[in-house]
């Protein structure tokens, strides 16, 4: 069940609408690829019980080239990746 499609329609005519306009099948693609409820909420129990947590957490199935490119990569460096994903419209996932 895909209770978000559509629920960001009414930003259409905003100045994020490009990024926005794929908002439904990158909903589609994330619900169908997504991780278990137990596995998210342990990492969520783990991030907050830390003393010490982590600038970034990876949360994807296939997370070897994700550990890869944060190993070698600053934070922001990623985020403008990102970024750039979203806004070329080509992907449907920002990663």
């Amino acid at each position: 069940m895909v209770k978000n499609l559509g629920g960001l329609d009414k930003y259409k005519e905003t100045e994020y609408g490009t990024i926005l306009s794929k908002a439904n099948q990158m909903i589609e693609n994330s619900e169908k690829s997504a991780l278990d409820v137990e596995v998210i909420s342990a990492l969520i129990i783990k991030i907050l019980s830390s003393s010490n947590p982590k600038t970034r957490y990876i949360v994807h199935r296939k997370k070897f080239i994700f550990k890869f490119l944060a190993y070698y990569l600053p934070d922001k460096w990623v985020d403008i990746l990102i970024a750039r994903t979203l806004a070329s419209g080509d992907n449907y996932r920002p990663v």
